[in-house]
């Protein structure tokens, strides 16, 4: 006897709360969404996380526009402060690591100064070049956000200082450029004041603004017993490399080479 054949059943519906559920699901791109917290995004979605190429403004009204990673910036974007009628002043531009500025980046100040160069989480760390708001402008390494190692500050009247420098200060072995007088100091630092050095005449002396009325001689020393052994009457201009700040005498307290003379009104003595 031939059986009948079973009824087809149709699925049931799902519940409106299941319904409700899946859409609450955010996977893949999504349109403009608003927060209860009042923030807005429109980007790709994974597993309910903001997750590769979108665009979030915060309460606040701070934006980033990039790549997410688990709701945090990352790889590249740039992020910007509102300032009404969708209006925005970039702040960052660059590389991104766990929503902090990592790598090579452009950082722009709200006093107007900006900084190009490399960060690690957030902090200047690196190479760097910074333009300051006051006219001066400074290149070199950074550590934890201050000048330190070698760099080159230019300052806001022309006056240029190259060599060592320590959790942003002046600091070990520097040169120090006079330009209005067309002169150059040669020596050490200690915490951005210059504790000995000797002074020369750069060889555009007579070209600058205020030049002296007197040429002053280079002085060389020996640099063991830092004495003054032969004084130059036609002055070569010549910067000697400049050490490292650690093994600046200064840093290490090396007294045995901490004498030096320097040039004063045209008198030349030894300081201890």
């Amino acid at each position: 006897m031939e059986k009948t054949p079973s009824k087809c059943v149709e699925p049931k519906a799902l519940r409106r709360t299941v319904q409700l559920e899946n859409l609450a699901n955010r996977e893949g791109w999504r349109p403009m969404i608003h927060s209860p917290t009042g923030s807005k995004y429109v980007g790709y979605w994974h597993q309910n996380d903001k997750h590769g190429v979108g665009e979030y403004i915060s309460r606040k009204d701070w934006m980033f526009s990039g790549y997410f990673d688990h709701n945090q910036p990352f790889k590249y974007g740039v992020s910007a402060f509102g300032k009404g009628r969708n209006m925005y002043d970039i702040q960052y531009r660059g590389e991104w690591k766990d929503g902090h500025f990592h790598g090579q980046g452009h950082l722009h100040f709200r006093n107007g100064s900006i900084f190009k160069g490399t960060f690690e989480y957030s902090k200047r760390e690196g190479y760097g070049q910074m333009w300051y708001t006051n006219g001066s402008y400074y290149e070199g390494d950074w550590e934890h956000d201050l000048r330190h190692g070698m760099g080159f500050l230019v300052e806001r009247s022309g006056n240029r200082y190259e060599g060592c420098f320590y959790k942003g200060r002046k600091h070990g072995r520097g040169v120090y450029f006079l330009l209005a007088t067309g002169q150059y100091m040669n020596g050490i630092w200690d915490k951005d004041m210059c504790v000995s050095s000797i002074m020369a005449d750069i060889p555009y002396r007579q070209t600058s603004c205020m030049p002296t009325e007197y040429t002053i001689n280079e002085v060389k020393l020996d640099n063991e017993a830092g004495q003054v052994v032969d004084i130059v009457e036609t002055t070569s201009f010549k910067v000697e490399d400049c050490t490292p700040c650690q093994n600046s005498p200064i840093i290490n307290n090396d007294s045995s080479k901490a004498g030096m003379a320097v040039t004063i009104n045209n008198t030349t003595s030894k300081l201890k």
